[in-house]
């Protein structure tokens, strides 16, 4: 039997995103219902749930805001 040529590919490490836990924090207080603070989180899908949810009826912004609080400055922004 022939040996398969089996080309290794490079694997990628995605570098952790920071975000200004400030500017999230603005953005959650003003513009919660629109999910802007998700959107500049990076985090799409949950961006348009809150978007067409108007801020999950306005239960999830108040967690969001309340979770953000006591973040390091700047924080990790994971994808879930």
């Amino acid at each position: 039997m022939s040996e398969l040529n089996r080309e290794s590919k490079p694997t990628t490490v995605e570098e952790p995103v920071y975000k200004n836990k400030y500017v999230t924090l603005v953005l959650c207080l003003f513009f919660g219902y629109t999910g802007a603070h998700k959107f500049y989180e990076g985090k799409y899908l949950l961006g348009f749930i809150y978007l067409f949810s108007l801020g999950l009826v306005g239960i999830g912004i108040v967690i969001d805001f309340i979770s953000l609080i006591p973040k390091q400055n700047p924080y990790i922004a994971n994808k879930w």
